[in-house]
C-alpha cells in the first residue's frame, strides 16, 4: 500500500486507510482536516470549485469520488438535446474525463462526474494525485459546457481544449 503509518497497515480497514489519507491530504494543500464520517463519507471544496464527494462503503475496496459539474441548465428542449448530445460526446469520447464518467442526478438537477479507485492501489502521493486530476477533471468539463457551447465545429475552442489537455496528460 505504500507509505502508510508505521506498524498500522495491516490493522486498517480501508476506510481508515482512505481516513488517513485524506487528512494527508488536506494538511498538504493547507485546509481543514478532512475525515469521513460514520456513513463513510467527505464532502468538501476543492480550489474554490465544484463540490467533490469521496464515499468507501462498509464492504467496499473501492473509494468513489462524485464532482458536481454543474446544475442542469433550464433551457429550450431543442437546446436541453444539444446539451445533452454534447455531455454523452464528452463521456464518450472525450479525454478530458479522465477515465471517469457523467451521470445526471435528476433529484438535484445535477450533472456529476463519477470515478472509482482501488484503496489497495493508494498511497499519499497517488491520492493527493487522484483528487486533484479529478478536481481538474470537473472543472474542465464544466468549462467545456458553459464556454462556446453552441460551437461543435472542429475547429471550435473545444476541440482545442481537449488537444491541449490531452497533451499535458502524456
Amino acid at each position: 500500500r505504500g507509505p502508510l503509518p508505521h506498524g498500522r497497515a495491516a490493522a486498517m480497514t480501508n476506510r481508515d486507510t482512505v481516513d488517513y489519507l485524506l487528512g494527508k491530504f488536506s494538511a498538504a494543500i493547507g485546509i481543514e482536516p478532512l475525515a469521513l464520517n460514520a456513513a463513510g463519507a467527505c464532502s468538501f471544496s476543492y480550489r474554490e470549485n465544484a463540490l467533490i464527494t469521496l464515499e468507501v462503503p462498509d464492504s467496499s475496496s473501492e473509494v468513489y469520488l462524485v464532482g458536481t459539474v454543474m446544475t442542469l441548465p433550464v433551457i429550450d428542449p431543442p437546446s436541453l438535446n444539444a446539451f445533452y448530445a454534447r455531455v454523452l460526446r464528452i463521456n464518450a469520447f472525450d479525454p478530458v474525463a479522465r477515465g471517469a464518467s457523467l451521470a445526471l442526478d435528476p433529484e438535484r438537477d445535477q450533472l456529476l462526474l463519477c470515478h472509482q479507485h482501488p484503496i489497495a492501489a493508494l498511497d499519499e502521493v497517488s491520492f493527493q494525485n487522484l483528487l486533484t486530476n479529478f478536481v481538474q477533471a470537473v472543472a474542465a468539463i464544466s468549462a467545456l459546457l458553459t464556454e462556446g457551447a453552441s460551437d461543435t465545429s472542429p475547429g471550435s475552442r473545444d476541440y482545442a481544449l481537449r488537444a491541449h489537455l490531452f497533451s499535458q496528460r502524456a
